[in-house]
């Protein structure tokens, strides 16, 4: 008589076989038996467990006590349950049952997912934890731009108006809530204190830039000597530029410019030219800014010569001429009681296609008024009205002057016409003061 477990060890061997062929089925995309059909596969295998197991014992009588006493003491009944327990390991291996996963070796990169009978196959959900940093990194980036350009533009906004209590208030906020300001930002923050001529502040600023790390350049630099040059500084200027060389940075155009206006402001004509030799020297060809402010540099002093003489080299270089560079040659000869070249030089200014503005009038109806010669002043009055310019209280406060300088009785009412002009205008509180 033979043991139950060697049919054990027999279905053991069958389970092996048809385990593995399910599974290859499965992976070929082959259409799975429905769960009825399983089950009908294990009752047939439990039954023929038991008929190989009759046949090796021999089909026993009803009143066969041997058999029944085997059958009783549990020898059939363990060779029975083993083998339906076998089967059914097998049953689930080829059928888990929904909502509870087989254990399945990790499916190959790039392999499709599969589902259970009657779902719906759906792709393989992405790794979330490799495409979700960069994701959420990129909208982190995206958002800081955002409220870094936001600063920015406020602080332009702060620096145009001069308001440095505001520029100061903002930038600090923004660093303060984790924000990183950057070389814009603070060359906006020292443009606000250069508005109001405010140089301690701008250095103070310029040296938090340095202790945050943030980038020093050229437009830094610049904006600091542009602090001096309001504040009347030129000398200071003139340190801030060899500063930034000492920096390793090389100064500029706009370097060389501001501080040739430096001087210019103070009428130095002198430290202006010399200003720019050196501007010369260092290889930078000057624009029409540094000629104009050297220009101005001498229409302060009113020497018209020395003004001629940059007008004229602009001319050479072919560099382009501004109302601004008329009007310091304008403002020049006015200066020196020159009425003939001033109006020759505001001709000159009309035929070379530069549109004088009211400033350009009134330095020469200014000139006309100082040699009281009242019929000029009141020609250029004309002519500036014919090209539609409107007189300014200074075009009628220099008009006034000359009706004041002219001798005679009818002056008086004169000047009390042009005062009356002035009203009409709506300039003659300021004309009259």
């Amino acid at each position: 008589m033979s043991f139950p477990l060697d049919n054990l060890k027999a279905g053991a061997c069958a389970t092996a076989k048809i385990a593995p062929d399910c599974v290859k089925k499965e992976q070929a995309g082959a259409p799975k038996p429905s769960r009825l059909v399983a089950f009908c596969a294990l009752a047939a295998l439990a039954v023929a467990l038991v008929a190989v197991d009759s046949v090796a014992f021999g089909w026993p009588g009803v009143g066969d006590s041997t058999w029944w006493s085997a059958y009783i003491s549990g020898g059939f009944a363990l060779e029975v349950a083993l083998s339906s327990c076998l089967a059914g390991a097998a049953f689930l291996r080829m059928f888990p049952a929904r909502g509870c996963p087989a254990k399945a070796r990790a499916p190959a990169a790039g392999a499709k997912a599969t589902t259970g009978p009657g779902r719906r196959s759906s792709p393989p959900r992405p790794d979330a934890g490799a495409k979700a940093a960069p994701a959420s990194g990129s909208a982190a980036s995206a958002d800081q731009k955002a409220a870094l350009l936001k600063l920015n533009r406020a602080l332009d906004a702060a620096a145009q108006s001069g308001e440095t209590a505001l520029a100061e208030r903002l930038l600090r906020d923004f660093e303060r809530a984790g924000g990183q300001a950057g070389t814009v930002s603070y060359n906006l923050m020292l443009r606000a204190c250069a508005r109001r001529c405010d140089v301690s502040l701008c250095q103070l600023w310029l040296r938090r830039m340095e202790a945050a790390g943030v980038e020093v350049t050229v437009c830094t630099f610049n904006t600091m000597m542009d602090a001096c040059s309001k504040a009347g500084s030129a000398q200071a200027c003139a340190t801030w530029l060899k500063r930034m060389e000492e920096y390793g940075l090389q100064p500029n155009v706009i370097s060389f410019a501001t501080v040739i206006y430096a001087h210019a402001r103070l009428g130095d004509a002198k430290g202006a030219e010399a200003w720019l030799v050196k501007m010369l020297e260092a290889k930078i060809e000057p624009d029409s800014v540094a000629f104009n402010s050297l220009i101005h540099a001498y229409s302060v002093k009113g020497d018209v010569e020395g003004a001629l003489k940059w007008l004229h080299e602009m001319r050479k270089l072919n560099l382009e001429t501004s109302v601004a560079t008329y009007t310091s040659v304008l403002d020049a000869c006015a200066k020196a009681g020159d009425v003939e070249n001033a109006e020759r030089w505001l001709q000159d200014m009309i035929c070379a296609g530069v549109e004088p503005n009211v400033v350009s009038y009134s330095v020469v109806i200014g000139a006309c008024a100082k040699a009281s010669d009242l019929t000029r002043a009141e020609y250029w009055h004309d002519r500036m009205v014919e090209r539609g310019i409107s007189p300014n209280a200074h075009t009628y406060t220099a008009i006034i002057s000359a009706c004041a300088k002219k001798a005679g009785p009818e002056c008086g009412e004169w000047a009390e016409r042009w005062l009356d002009k002035a009203l009409a205008a709506g300039v003659g509180g300021d004309a009259a003061g």
